[in-house]
């Protein structure tokens, strides 16, 4: 009977789980909302392997030319992440966070962006340093910036520390009912992996 129950409690729980991490990442992945960065952006370029390889050469070429064109560092940083180099997108990123005439919306981004490959490549203790440094250049504490971080958390086991990030986003006055829900039901799924363990 105890079998039964336990079975019961497990499918529900698998559910839930699946349920609340496709809502979160939906919500996450808004183009329209640079704060989010669930994915690096990657170039829009379309063509294949030859053409995107003359494509970066020319981006490298305008930089020489034009050092102060970061546009063109953004362009080049999300090509190599789409290549899947991610070593070398990470540095040019890192070119932005350090020039001098990137503004601190510029090197707010380059630094999400950074903190996202790390957690791709599954450097999460990197990947938090980044993500703390985006959001004091940034100068407030973005909604979905914190919670990627409670998603590192959670990925590192450390349930605790990611209930307490939910819990400081859930005490916020300005959320809409949809951030509301997103991070409840994350404090939700970690309650039930504590009781899960448990058994």
């Amino acid at each position: 009977m105890k079998k039964n129950k336990m079975l019961v409690v497990l499918f529900f729980m698998v559910l839930f789980l699946s349920t609340s991490c496709s809502t979160f990442k939906k919500k996450q992945e808004d183009p329209n909302n640079y704060r989010t960065f669930n994915t690096v952006p990657s170039s829009n370029f379309k063509g294949d392997n030859k053409t995107s390889v003359k494509y970066i050469d020319h981006l490298e070429s305008v930089i020489k030319k034009q050092p102060d064109n970061l546009s063109a560092y953004f362009e080049l940083g999300g090509m190599y992440f789409k290549k899947r180099d991610l070593k070398r997108s990470a540095k040019i990123y890192e070119k932005i966070v350090n020039h001098k005439k990137a503004v601190w919306q510029e090197k707010a981004a380059a630094c999400l962006r950074i903190a996202k490959i790390e957690e791709l490549k599954k450097d999460y203790k990197k990947a938090l340093k980044w993500y703390d440094k985006g959001v004091e250049i940034e100068g407030f504490k973005g909604t979905y910036v914190i919670g990627n971080k409670g998603l590192i958390f959670e990925k590192m086991n450390e349930y605790e520390k990611a209930s307490e990030i939910y819990k400081h986003i859930l005490r916020r006055q300005n959320l809409s009912s949809k951030e509301i829900k997103v991070f409840r039901e994350r404090l939700e799924a970690i309650r039930f992996l504590k009781q899960l363990r448990r058994y």
